[in-house]
């Protein structure tokens, strides 16, 4: 009756289905996912009949909402397959399920109770059926909760047309004959292209989520809930999230710089350490973020775990990683800090960036460019450091009494620059400048172990001491080149 009503568009714009013939496809559509399933027999059909009646007539979803869920009731058994499963499946395999007031489930046998995990009542099991089949995309009655949401989003634009966007598209799928017309989706359309949200009319009769629900809410035949204590389920990402934060009294967020994403789920966890660690995945506008909850009320052990966590990822990733930015505080489900992909940009007048004439570069002076490019671009501040200093050895050929009388002639004023309370808080008594950012600086980046410890980049401590002595190293090589030593 349907499939003869359906007529492809014939308008030279490639196959699909013709615009008045949208409903036959849809009726059609309903009748063939029945018939795939191996259900459509004659009993199946004649209900699926009535249904088409009930919601062909000139009434509002509003109006006759609660006669068409209560028809749904009354053939929900056939409707879902439950009639067919309960027919053949009989009792458990267990035998007859029953609940105890804790919760728990058992059989009696030979008059002593046997408890049975994975198994239910027979009522729950039911019901349980039931929903899955409400709820999942594909089930039985949720295709035809969303034929009864699409008649009552085409009611609504009819009726509400000022209620709708001309950038909100609902896409109906079909390809010459064949229609997927119950899969419908809610588009936002782009510049370019098509974004798929979660959008709905303003009637909540337009959304199978709330139909399915409202179909179980009032679901005749379910005993009454028993007397041990419930709680609803929580949302397994909040579920995880108390899991890994308890016991924990700081939460530390991490930034990063990455392209790598793990898995298609939006946040993943790891046991790492003994501990719970949370990576929330990036897009193509936001990096990812790592998360690290802590014992101590200063983070820092949260740090150490953080640091060692990426680096044993990217051996295994083969990718770069690399901390951009961190934040803390007492733990939280939601992260502390989100880091857009494009931050904006330094804006320069290009007439007064190249004032010299760069034919009379020395090879030396392009050499030591190069390090200081290599140098401002990392994004490890160890390596910096060691571009950095490694121009101050270049102008020097790397003769250090000269490089240690350098520096010690030009640091006060660098250091009134950069970081005026650098001497006080950092070298030990007797050590000058010089010594420390050669041997406990660009030695512990180039040699292990040189200068008595090797750079960790894994230390916390070890990150700050090398930012710090970095810069002061970046400005000294600045004064290379203003100097015109090369």
């Amino acid at each position: 009756m349907f499939r003869q009503a359906i007529r492809d568009i014939r308008d030279g714009s490639g196959p699909g289905i013709a615009v008045d013939a949208t409903w036959a496809a849809a009726m059609h559509e309903t009748f063939r996912a029945f018939e795939r399933d191996g259900a459509l027999d004659e009993q199946t059909k004649q209900v699926l009949l009535e249904l088409l009646n009930l919601l062909t007539r000139d009434q509002s979803l509003t109006e006759m909402w609660d006669e068409l869920r209560a028809f749904i009731h009354l053939h929900v058994e056939l409707l879902s397959g439950w009639q067919a499963v309960k027919g053949y499946r009989g009792s458990s395999f267990f035998g007859e399920i029953q609940r105890d007031a804790d919760g728990t489930h058992y059989v009696v046998e030979h008059g002593q109770k046997i408890r049975v995990i994975g198994a239910k009542t027979a009522e729950e099991e039911r019901f349980q059926y039931i929903a899955d089949d409400c709820t999942h995309r594909y089930g039985r009655i949720a295709r035809i909760l969303r034929l009864i949401a699409l008649i009552d989003i085409a009611d609504q634009y009819a009726r509400y047309p000022h209620h709708f966007s001309d950038r909100i598209v609902c896409l109906l799928p079909d390809t010459g004959y064949e229609s997927a017309y119950l899969q419908w989706s809610w588009h936002v359309r782009g510049v370019y292209n098509y974004v798929p949200e979660p959008w709905r009319p303003r009637s909540h009769f337009s959304d199978p989520a709330w139909l399915g629900a409202d179909v179980l809410a009032h679901l005749p035949g379910v005993p009454k809930e028993g007397t041990e204590r419930r709680e609803p389920a929580l949302d397994p990402y909040m579920q995880a999230y108390f899991e890994a934060s308890r016991g924990c009294v700081y939460q530390y967020d991490v930034a990063l710089q990455t392209d790598l994403f793990l898995g298609n789920l939006p946040e993943v966890y790891f046991e790492f350490e003994g501990r719970k660690v949370r990576w929330i995945n990036g897009t193509r506008f936001v990096y990812p973020v790592l998360t690290v909850w802590c014992i101590r009320d200063d983070g820092r052990d949260g740090e150490d775990i953080a640091k060692r966590f990426l680096s044993a990822l990217s051996k295994e990733a083969k990718i770069g990683i690399v901390e951009s930015t961190a934040s803390g505080g007492p733990p939280r489900y939601y992260p502390f800090i989100r880091q857009p992909r494009t931050l904006g940009g330094i804006g320069l007048d290009p007439q007064y960036l190249l004032r010299e004439d760069t034919r009379n570069y020395s090879a030396r002076k392009w050499l030591a460019l190069a390090l200081y490019k290599e140098g401002t671009s990392s994004n490890s501040v160890y390596y910096s450091l060691l571009c950095f200093y490694k121009i101050i050895q270049l102008v020097f050929n790397e003769r250090g009494p000269q490089i240690e009388q350098w520096i010690e002639n030009n640091i006060d004023a660098t250091l009134r620059r950069v970081d005026d309370t650098w001497r006080a808080e950092v070298l030990v008594a007797g050590e000058t400048a010089a010594s420390h950012l050669y041997q406990s600086g660009r030695n512990a980046v180039a040699h292990v172990g040189a200068g008595g410890v090797a750079a960790n980049p894994d230390d916390p401590d070890h990150y700050r001491r090398f930012d710090r002595d970095g810069r002061i190293v970046r400005e000294l090589a600045d004064l290379v080149f203003d100097q015109n030593l090369l």
